[in-house]
């Protein structure tokens, strides 16, 4: 028999139960006639320029939109086609990976099946179309790259994990510090130094030229060193959760840029109903029109950066009102609250003052990161409840069952994930281990190096954001979930053997 099959047979049960779905609970759901929005006429018409001009967000996922358009007509079908098709795939390269891990043929079918269905639940919240859907795969791809690579290492391991790692650049705003890590990491140290330089090389070729296209394009037209320009938003709204009190406390002790704390004030003026959403955003330059929508009015900006002599800024405002006129379609899609060249240099100051919350108030800070954490954790329930954005879920309970079914194996990885750093650390203290052996010993190495990614993901994400973690540990679940398997096998063969003495 063809030793393929249960790869076939993961892709033809992943798409029949998304067909089956569709046709029994969610085609009623589904608006699929052709709508253009303006985000949409952006992309089709004006490709090129809005992406040299995107910052807010990586440009995978306009590029994502942009294919779902032109090989389907209909981005929200297009999008909730590619990412179901995306999910299948990952579910592939799960159980690749199990295999590559000596796990049961059955055990590792069974797995990767449960992974995929479980996985409908994600596709239909926001209908696929959310800048982190395709995150499942992304970081699904460079798992299987990294276990193929530690395996293999041969120059096509390499290009394999060098594929994988641009395509996580491109969608992941995190990636840039989380990619080159991990590919050094999964380089043999044990192996010949020439050989280790050869392949950090080849690995690292196509990740430098994505960071250098996608961050270099930001860092020369706005000084962005980063594919994502929000950080300051996001560090902003971690420090304030729902409340201008941190805010204001940092502003009374330090000292910042008066246009600053000016646009923070009036924002919150202007927009009385959203006050704090506006003083992060820095909405200074919008003003609610006599019909009640938001519309671009920065005469009261210009006019306080002409009083404060800010003419860097005040030019940057002046460009920013001619593109709105000329070129509304740059200031919709991603972000579009900080789509503007000004909302890059306010989000820098709110950075300023993350990094002086952090310094003077740790306590508070530390409090503040381990809600973080409890609502990213949250996200093991995300398949299987309704804690996050119900309103956008199209959901029926069939599916949360499986959900519900893949939770314990989440909860298992992630307890794993905790031991092995701590398992690693006895080891390599321990005087009488050989500490090659750490690194000799590819299933554990890769286990580290599943932590290693899982870990730098938690505390970045938690580190800087505070209110939509639970939705965030999605694009990580590929780690905790193989690891979680893994767990329940080992479990199973350890009961097993003791069992066997006593019979």
């Amino acid at each position: 028999m063809n030793r393929q099959w249960p790869i076939y047979l993961i892709v033809f049960i992943g798409l029949l139960a998304r067909f089956v779905y569709w046709f029994l609970f969610a085609s009623n759901y589904v608006d699929v006639r052709p709508i253009i929005s303006p985000y949409e006429l952006a992309i089709t018409e004006h490709f090129i320029e809005y992406v040299l001009y995107l910052h807010t967000k990586p440009i995978g996922s306009v590029i994502r939109d942009f294919l779902a358009l032109r090989l389907f007509g209909h981005m929200a079908l297009g999008n909730l086609i590619i990412t179901s098709c995306a999910d299948v795939l990952t579910s592939v390269f799960i159980y690749a990976i199990l295999r590559l891990l000596s796990i049961n043929r059955k055990v590792a079918l069974i797995s990767a099946v449960l992974f995929s269905l479980s996985m409908i639940g994600w596709e239909y919240w926001r209908l696929s179309s959310h800048f982190d859907h395709l995150n499942v795969f992304c970081f699904g791809v460079l798992a299987w790259a990294m276990s193929f690579h530690l395996k293999e290492n041969t120059i096509k391991s390499a290009l394999a994990l060098s594929v994988s790692g641009g395509l996580v650049i491109f969608f992941h705003s995190m990636a840039i510090v989380i990619v080159p890590i991990l590919l050094v990491a999964c380089q043999r140290i044990n192996a010949k130094p020439v050989q280790i330089a050869k392949f950090i090389m080849i690995t690292g070729a196509i990740p430098i030229l994505v960071i250098a296209l996608v961050m270099g394009k930001n860092v020369y037209q706005f000084g962005v060193y980063g594919t994502s320009s929000v950080a300051g938003q996001n560090a902003l709204q971690f420090v304030s959760q729902g409340d201008t009190k941190e805010i204001y406390e940092l502003l009374d002790r330090n000292t910042y840029p008066e246009w600053w704390e000016w646009c923070f004030e009036y924002a919150g003026k202007v927009f009385p109903d959203s006050k704090l959403n506006a003083g992060i955003y820095g909405s200074c330059m919008y003003q609610v029109s006599d019909e009640g929508s938001k519309e671009y009015v920065s005469t009261p900006l210009e006019n306080k950066l002409i009083e404060l002599d800010e003419s860097a800024l005040l030019d940057i405002v002046r460009k920013d009102k001619v593109s709105v006129t000329d070129k509304s379609w740059l200031f919709v899609g991603g972000v579009h609250e900080s789509a503007s060249v000004f909302s890059i240099e306010y989000g820098k100051i709110s950075f300023d003052l993350w990094r002086d919350w952090l310094v003077q108030a740790p306590q508070e800070f530390a409090i503040r990161f381990i809600g973080s954490s409890v609502r990213y954790f949250s996200g093991i329930a995300f398949l299987s409840t309704d804690i996050y954005e119900p309103q956008l879920k199209v959901s029926h309970s069939v599916i949360k069952v499986f959900g519900m079914i893949i939770m314990p194996l989440l909860i298992l990885g992630i307890i794993r994930l905790i031991y092995i750093p701590l398992q690693a650390l006895y080891g390599i203290s321990n005087k009488t281990v050989n500490k090659l052996e750490i690194c000799q010993n590819s299933s554990f190495y890769l286990f580290m190096l599943f932590a290693l990614a899982f870990w730098m993901l938690f505390f970045i994400t938690n580190l800087l954001t505070c209110c939509e973690n639970s939705r965030m540990f999605m694009s990580g679940i590929v780690f905790p979930y193989i690891l979680g398997v893994v767990t329940v096998v080992q479990a199973n063969n350890f009961v097993r053997r003791i069992l066997g003495r006593y019979k």
